[in-house]
């Protein structure tokens, strides 16, 4: 015999309906399995984040590593200028082109004159920017 909802509600027996929803498929799952989904959230949320810790780790090591050959370059031409600089400040070679570019004269003793031969100038520098305005003026 077929019973319907209006036969079950007059005999007193009531039919509990199918509860649905996230939360109560979880609690029907069982505490284990539930600890069971939970550690492998678990694991996938740490497998992500080594992953993106180790992404990171080898991009600074590369970052490194570039750092250092620029490093050594930059240290390679410090090294060639300090070189070229040696080179071009050698005593004979500054002789050279002294005598060469600015006509130089030996020092003799004719050229020097005592302090009291210098003569001292009758103007005063200007104490102040004042002085100088009202010279202009």
């Amino acid at each position: 015999m077929i019973e319907t909802d209006t036969d079950m509600q007059m005999h007193g027996e009531t039919q509990a309906k199918p509860r649905s929803g996230f939360m109560h498929a979880l609690r029907e799952l069982g505490p284990m399995r539930l600890a069971g989904i939970v550690a492998c959230l678990a694991m996938v949320i740490s497998a992500v984040g080594l992953f993106q810790y180790k992404h990171e780790a080898q991009q600074r090591r590369a970052n490194i590593s570039h750092l250092r050959a620029e490093i050594s370059k930059e240290r390679a031409a410090i090294d060639l200028l300090q070189a070229e600089w040696t080179y071009l400040n050698r005593p004979e070679r500054i002789q050279a082109l002294a005598e060469r570019f600015l006509n130089l004269q030996p020092f003799t003793m004719d050229k020097v004159i005592a302090a009291d031969s210098i003569a001292i100038r009758e103007d005063p520098a200007p104490a102040s920017i004042e002085d100088i305005l009202k010279a202009q003026n």
